[in-house]
């Protein structure tokens, strides 16, 4: 039980002693001083406070001290404001101190109670053990605006728990609680003029968000058996914003407008366009929607003190708007253009009503959409930063919080090591590498317009108080320290997460572990040539399912997707594997196919199809952590000189001479596109590589590697005597890309790793050969990769134990890796299993 008085968070919180390095967030200025101060409780405290603020802030200051031991020196604490206070929490400048500690003395100085305050919190963070560094510290934020919100609609979160967050928000300099009370999961503030909110939403049949989805969002009054959920009573209200005052926090409410409004419209089913409660979204056209809103907004007013009042704005349907007779009409009536006017103009009408009482509008970027800009709204940009730019250009204050790196509800580490989330990829040291100032507006005018930054919690999928916080920290103490402009490397950083983390935890916090994230990682890549989707053989397809499933891996490059009948392939393997409880991720592609484990953060068409001639994509993730670049490729099956060594044409397959020489192979070997595929390749993984992001490249070649054609295998395989450096290959070695296979096993002879063409008893052994009087066997699949402290660990050749040579099935050298299929085979391809690890 957290009591609702000031000191409980000194005592909560000022309990996370640790070492200096563990500050955060880092000061902007410190000079380390010889000696220390005793922590004890013999102290006197100077406080040349401000009235209103002196009380609270001795009690702050003597929190700190009141468990230490008895010392029989004096130590002496002082406490000086000028007073200059009133608009510190909308001026940075104003939040500053100065904290020096002295042997015997330690002084506090601000420009208001503010500022104070956090020289308090600091000097919380500076105690080690009965003892405090003689420093100097120097410090202020560089954004007003640091916040966290906590969605309260999808979950109900107790009065206790929010004023927990509260005080850690408090502890690591947090200033905005974001606190999203409305949205189709639940209306949780009590509005008195409209008791059927809470009466008819505040509660519903099923916790688990999924559930309560797939059966039909069924509310429940609270007395139901099964009612789940809750609301705040306006006396609640009132205690929270008092608890976080204390705590020189602004409690910012969020009532959801237009869109986001079910619950609203199963309450009073006549706002709604239909009038029977249809739909996600508020009626505009209808007159008494404006009343019930500012009704609404005039008792929230007198709960909240802040000056934002949220007014939502985000993801409106707009459905029902397109064939409401009132829309339609206040449509012309306005001469409006475009359907998403009927959002700007709701917005205008409520940023009008706001600015007269003296609040200001705050919503989510949306309001931008339309060219209606209510003028005195502040944008809260959250799909990227394009709305955050958009609203500085125009004059108009942003906060920045894209959600794929300010979204505390998506994934932090690997997806399948983690509790169930809704989805995406943000890890710590995303978090911690977004900085709240976009590129494009620094030293321009419009960089005065970025408030700061935000950290949203999203709770479909955080159903539990434990789970909250596992998924707010530490990103949100990164998110604190970004605020405050003063960041240092990752590694420092993580470092004192690590520590401060243990300290959380014995004051009964449940923090994630950025261990777990700086593991090393291992995962599996499944190169697979699955000739033509499959079809060839009976049952193919479901031989290709079962396999994934079987085996799982975390990449799939596939050669030969021809998305067959206009259909999407990868998305039909995709819900395939799903049905049988395996979830991957791709996208659409043609001739290659990708799928991942991991939610995709970006997808490119690297070489595209033309003329059959073949085609490279790629994918990237974070995965534990890590970036990776997936690719794969399927390169141009003409001009395969490698043919014509064992006298065939390599694009007609029809016997012809030999070449006289390698100079006269490589000839013919360039005709094809293959080169001209690596060279866009190779000018796509250069930028991946920059960036630190590593990069693997799985695919059917169509061509051999020179380290196979080497003067050891020279009379093997109808080589013929020839030794070639065939270019492909050599290009990839060049760039710094590593063969898997053969870094593992070097020897062609003993290890001839053969992939083409594999015997397969269920087809007809004539189309799996181009040449049949001819030992072709060769290895032209490969998994390359390269990247810093990435390593291929394991490599196993995988399907059936044969080749077609010369018509005839031949079983494969006995040293090679195997993986043996477990049913049908349902190509002419081996595929490639390839176990990596990247070290953290």
């Amino acid at each position: 039980m957290f009591k609702s008085h000031l000191v409980c968070c000194l005592i909560t919180l000022t309990g996370l002693y640790g070492h200096a390095q563990t500050l955060i967030p880092q000061p902007s200025h410190r000079e380390t001083h010889t000696g220390y101060a005793n922590l004890t409780s013999n102290i006197k405290i100077i406080a040349r406070l401000p009235k209103s603020e002196k009380s609270r802030l001795t009690s702050v200051a003597r929190a700190l001290f009141r468990q230490a031991p008895h010392h029989p020196r004096k130590l002496v604490v002082v406490l000086t404001a000028d007073g200059k206070s009133n608009d510190a929490w909308n001026d940075a400048s104003l939040q500053g101190y100065r904290l020096r500690v002295g042997r015997d003395t330690i002084r506090v100085e601000a420009p208001g109670g503010m500022g104070i305050f956090y020289g308090l919190q600091t000097l919380s963070q500076l105690i080690e053990g009965n003892r405090i560094p003689c420093t100097t510290i120097t410090d202020r934020p560089k954004y007003a605006h640091r916040g966290f919100m906590l969605d309260c609609s999808r979950h109900f979160w107790s009065v206790d728990f929010i004023k927990k967050q509260l005080d850690a928000m408090a502890f690591f300099k947090l200033d905005r609680f974001h606190f999203h009370l409305t949205d189709g999961g639940g209306w949780r503030i009590e509005i008195k003029k409209y008791p059927e909110l809470t009466q008819k939403t505040a509660f519903r049949s099923h916790a688990d968000w999924d559930q309560w989805i797939d059966n039909g969002r069924r509310f429940r009054s609270r007395n139901d058996a099964d009612a789940y959920g809750g609301y705040y009573s306006q006396e609640q209200i009132r205690d929270i914003v008092a608890y976080a005052r204390e705590r020189y926090i602004t409690v910012i409410p969020e009532i959801e407008m237009p869109g986001h409004s079910d619950e609203v419209l199963h309450a009073y089913p006549e706002l709604s366009c239909t009038g029977h409660g249809d739909g996600f979204d508020l009626c505009v056209g209808n007159p008494k929607t404006f009343t019930f809103l500012t009704d609404v907004l005039r008792e929230v007013m007198r709960l909240f003190p802040s000056k934002y009042i949220h007014v939502g704005g985000d993801e409106a349907t707009m459905r029902f708007w397109k064939k409401c007779p009132k829309c339609i009409g206040l449509y012309k009536a306005h001469h409006m253009t475009d359907t998403i006017q009927i959002q700007s103009y709701l917005m205008t009408r409520i940023d009008s009503f706001l600015t007269s009482h003296g609040r200001t509008m705050l919503g989510w970027d949306e309001i931008l959409d339309g060219n209606r800009v209510s003028p005195g709204a502040t944008i809260v940009s959250w799909r990227g930063e394009k709305g955050g730019i958009k609203a500085a250009q125009m004059g108009h204050h942003a906060i920045m919080s894209p959600s794929k790196k300010c979204y505390l509800d998506m994934y932090q580490a690997d997806p399948q090591t983690q509790p169930l989330a809704i989805g995406g990829y943000t890890p710590l040291d995303s978090v911690y590498a977004y900085d709240p100032m976009p590129a494009v507006l620094r030293g321009t005018a419009g960089s005065a317009f970025i408030d700061g930054i935000q950290g949203n919690l999203w709770t479909e999928y955080v159903g539990t108080e434990s789970y909250a916080e596992y998924m707010t920290y530490p990103r949100l103490m990164a998110i604190a320290e970004r605020g405050w402009g003063t960041t240092t490397s990752y590694e420092h950083f993580r470092q004192r997460v690590v520590t401060m983390a243990e300290k959380m935890r014995a004051k009964g916090y449940t923090v994630f572990d950025v261990n777990t994230a700086h593991k090393p990682f291992n995962f599996t890549v499944l190169q697979w040539n699955i000739w033509q989707e499959g079809t060839m053989i009976k049952d193919g397809f479901d031989a290709i399912v079962d396999e994934l499933v079987r085996l799982k891996p975390d990449f799939v490059t596939l050669s030969e997707v021809r998305n067959y009948h206009d259909t999407n392939f990868t998305a039909r393997l995709v819900q395939a594997l799903q049905r049988k409880g395996v979830t991957y991720h791709s996208f659409l592609s043609y001739d290659t196919g990708v799928l991942s484990r991991y939610p995709i953060a970006d997808s490119v068409v690297v070489f595209p199809l033309n003329k059959d001639h073949g085609t490279i994509h790629k994918l990237k993730v974070n995965a534990n952590g890590h970036s990776i670049a997936v690719y794969t490729g399927h390169l141009d099956y003409l001009d395969c000189a490698y043919y014509n060594v064992r006298g065939y044409d390599g694009t007609n397959w029809k016997e012809t001479a030999r070449p006289a020489s390698v100079a006269e192979l490589l000839k013919m070997n360039n005709l094809s596109w293959r080169d001209d595929e690596i060279r866009v390749f190779l000018n796509e993984a250069r930028h991946d590589l920059a960036e630190g992001t590593a990069v693997i490249f799985g695919g059917d070649f169509n061509e051999p590697s020179h380290l196979d054609w080497t003067e050891a295998t020279a009379q093997l395989y109808d080589h013929h005597g020839f030794v070639v450096p065939w270019t492909v290959s050599k290009m990839m070695e060049q760039a710094g890309f590593k063969d898997t296979y053969r870094e593992l096993y070097p020897n062609p002879v003993t290890h001839p790793g053969f992939t083409y063409p594999c015997y397969n008893p269920l087809a007809d052994i004539k189309l799996l050969t181009w040449a049949p009087k001819a030992d072709e066997r060769e290895r032209i699949d490969y998994v390359y990769y390269q990247g810093k402290r990435l390593r291929a660990t394991d490599i196993r050749i995988f399907g059936p134990d044969a080749s077609v040579c010369r018509l005839k099935p031949i079983k494969d050298a006995a040293a090679d890796p195997k993986l043996a299929p477990a049913g049908i085979w349902p190509t002419d391809h081996k595929g490639l299993l390839v176990r990596f690890t990247l070290d953290p």
